[in-house]
């Protein structure tokens, strides 16, 4: 059974106007981290469920997410990050155990950028032919193809619009995908989440009322219904999970937690009764490196082959650059091509039923030790105390005690 936990915080919600044909949503407005992790526990195998974030730099918050997922002993199926800051080549810095990792980088210039984290038992593609038309100035955006057991698929879409990118060129690129995506299927299971940048807690607002008109003629609805960047002075809802009216919907909510200046926000969502998510292969052991003796023999054995002076100075003169995030990048890509052939194991078992494959739930972090989680969740509470009453003492004790 799903739990709810509603605390008695003022909090700017949806107008009812920008909810047509949403009936009996369980939306939680401020949800504890403990609260997160009992409903994703308390949820069904079949079931699938969604954690967006703008991260502003994956970079510097990477840890934050980790620390976030160490405190669920089952975790999302999709982590849906905007504002990733980061280029493809530094994919590899950013791995999460059990995780594959699709990642869209800005182009030509810095910040923005999308990604998804997918479950690696889900039966995936990226479905890069129905965003190809889409201009990254107004909308940055990313999709993907989940296919279930009884030919039932969903496309994910994460998407960012720049706060300076036009609106009606965004929500016209978006139409785009959204058409791309129908053309083939009137009656696909669509499931939209990003960041994007349009307050829907402004519903006199034309933006809003044509963007909202827009998702609704594709039978698309929010399902996150309060603020989810909120500071001292302003609170506004720019990031949602919008999902097709033919979804069931189990329940939603905002995660109290400062990750970036956004907050997380979830949805679980419950699959056909008799539908199981279909992994195509997995690996004999959640973690896909063997650290054999024989192993390291070999990671120094191909360490030794290279010549890194010569690399150094090929590099130097063909890119005529001493940048030292360029240089680290390219000494880093050859490093994991090597750490991986040494490491790696190749052995798959066929795929079987979740029901009976028992995944590792240990912390993925072996520096998170039990009195840091409890430090962090004394950081959360604190956190949870000053949005919740606003106080200048609430407030004070927080901020002291996350500089400590």
């Amino acid at each position: 059974m799903l739990e709810m936990s509603i605390l008695s915080s003022p909090v700017n919600c949806l107008p009812s106007p920008c909810l047509p044909n949403i009936k009996n949503i369980n939306f939680i407005p401020l949800c504890s981290i403990d609260d997160f992790r009992k409903n994703l526990s308390n949820s069904d195998i079949s079931d699938l469920s969604i954690l967006q974030l703008n991260c502003r730099s994956l970079a510097k918050n990477f840890s934050k997410i980790q620390t976030l997922l160490s405190h669920c002993s089952k975790k999302p199926n999709l982590i849906a990050l905007s504002e990733t800051w980061i280029p493809s080549s530094s994919k590899n810095l950013y791995v999460l155990n059990d995780y594959n990792l699709i990642l869209v980088p800005r182009l030509n210039k810095r910040g923005g950028g999308v990604a998804i984290y997918i479950d690696s038992t889900l039966n995936f593609k990226l479905r890069s032919d129905i965003t190809k038309d889409v201009a990254t100035a107004h909308c940055e955006v990313i999709a993907v193809e989940i296919n279930f057991h009884r030919s039932l698929s969903i496309t994910v879409i994460n998407c960012y619009r720049p706060p300076a990118g036009n609106v009606a060129m965004f929500i016209d690129q978006l139409s785009t995908v959204l058409d791309n995506i129908c053309a083939s299927d009137i009656n696909a299971n669509i499931i939209l989440t990003g960041d994007f940048n349009i307050d829907l807690l402004n519903a006199n607002c034309t933006s809003v009322v044509r963007f909202t008109d827009c998702m609704s003629s594709y039978n698309l609805y929010p399902t996150v219904l309060s603020a989810t960047r909120v500071t001292d002075h302003h609170q506004s809802l720019i990031d949602n999970i919008f999902i097709s009216s033919s979804l069931n919907i189990l329940l939603t909510g905002i995660i109290l937690e400062q990750i970036s200046d956004h907050y997380p926000t979830f949805c679980i969502l419950r699959c056909p009764h008799n539908i199981k998510l279909k992994p195509l292969l997995l690996n004999i052991n959640t973690n896909p490196y063997k650290f054999s003796k024989n192993n390291f023999t070999d990671f120094n054995r191909l360490l030794a082959q290279n010549d890194w002076v010569s690399i150094y100075n090929n590099l130097v003169c063909q890119r005529a650059t001493s940048d030292a995030n360029t240089l680290f990048n390219y000494f880093y890509s050859i490093f994991m091509d090597l750490y991986n052939k040494a490491f790696k194991s190749t052995k798959i078992i066929p795929s079987k039923d979740l029901s009976i494959i028992k995944l590792n739930t240990k912390p993925p972090l072996p520096w998170l030790t039990p009195q840091l989680l409890r430090f962090c969740r004394i950081k959360s509470n604190l956190f949870k105390l000053y949005k919740r009453f606003n106080t200048n003492v609430a407030r004070i004790k927080y901020k002291e005690y996350a500089r400590a």
